[in-house]
């Protein structure tokens, strides 16, 4: 069963002002950032057990993230139910959402009868102004990011993990309004 609004489905539309300046963050402003960042996790990752891969993967991630505004980041990556769709149909596998009103649920493996269910909210909670009129400077904060293909892959790790464990459980993954979305109400 799958709701019909798919206004929530929409990505961010971005002016051409707001492409350039994605062109300028992700070709100069990422790659200055990511040289620190990699370097300083190198450093880290020779003191700690990390394999050398992982920790340059993490500091592209975590520049990426932290120097990358969450509106150009959504405006790159795909809507959560698209995520989730393309996915399971990757896997060739059913997939099975739940609707009620606004809100959908996103089932792993179409498994929504174990007696244990994890409720994921994906996406990465960031802080943020949320108007620009905010005269105390206030910040507000929320999830921001839609669904990708790690956080799915980590819940359907998470599942293997209990299952071998003598545990099952079901995975509901939420599909949200993200914080920036909030004064679009028609999208939420």
């Amino acid at each position: 069963m799958e709701s019909s609004n798919a206004a929530r489905s929409t990505r961010v539309i971005l002016s051409l002002r707001d492409r350039l300046r994605l062109i300028f963050v992700f070709f100069v402003v990422v790659p200055l950032n990511a040289v620190w960042s990699i370097g300083c996790s190198i450093l880290a990752a020779c003191r700690k057990p990390v394999r050398m891969r992982d920790a340059v993967k993490n500091a592209i991630i975590r520049t990426i993230l932290t120097r990358v505004e969450p509106r150009f980041l959504q405006y790159l990556m795909k809507p959560s139910l698209a995520t989730y769709k393309s996915y399971m149909d990757r896997r060739g596998e059913n997939f099975h959402v739940s609707s009620r009103g606004k809100a959908r649920i996103m089932w792993l493996d179409g498994d929504s009868k174990a007696d244990k269910v994890v409720y994921f909210f994906h996406g990465l909670g960031l802080r943020f102004p949320l108007t620009n009129s905010a005269s105390d400077g206030s910040l507000g904060g929320g999830y921001v990011m839609p669904l990708s293909r790690g956080h799915i892959d980590w819940m359907r790790w998470l599942k293997e993990d209990a299952r071998n464990a003598g545990v099952d459980i079901s995975v509901a993954i939420l599909e949200y309004c993200k914080a920036t979305d909030i004064s679009r109400v028609d999208v939420c």
